[in-house]
């Protein structure tokens, strides 16, 4: 997918390359972090592409993407998608802690993530969304 290459991308750029470093050097230079989608549009583009900077909205903490780390912070803002995403994030990069939440400033032109989704959840009576090729 686009949002793999450009997080490999960022990796290669910060010396992270999993096929140099491997997988465990890879892992403990990042953290996890949840992020909930309101439209159920945005699911399948957040999971090939990654969050596009470009739709950033409410920058309390400067700008960038912001994740939490307990999910339960962001299902408020699920809105109709009941959906949430995991992502692994760089540390090494413009990232921000702040205990409850994490912000991770992308580039505009996506050219690199410094985060990328790894895990999709669909809660309640929702039907998770199908990634796969209609065959």
């Amino acid at each position: 997918s686009p949002a793999f290459t450009k997080f490999l991308n960022a990796l290669k750029k910060s010396d992270l390359d999993p096929e140099i470093v491997g997988f465990e050097a890879v892992f403990n230079a990042g953290v996890f972090g949840w992020h909930a989608t309101r439209e159920a549009k945005n699911v399948a583009s957040i999971a090939y592409y990654g969050l596009d900077p470009k739709l950033r909205r409410a920058q309390l903490f400067g700008p960038g993407e912001y994740c939490v780390v307990d999910p339960n912070y962001c299902m408020h803002d699920w809105g109709e998608t009941k959906t949430l995403f995991l992502f692994f994030i760089i540390k090494k990069y413009p990232y921000f802690n702040f205990n409850t939440h994490f912000v991770v400033d992308n580039p505009l032109d996506r050219d690199e993530m410094y985060m990328l989704p790894i895990l999709i959840a669909t809660f309640g009576d929702q039907i998770p969304l199908s990634l796969l090729p209609q065959l």
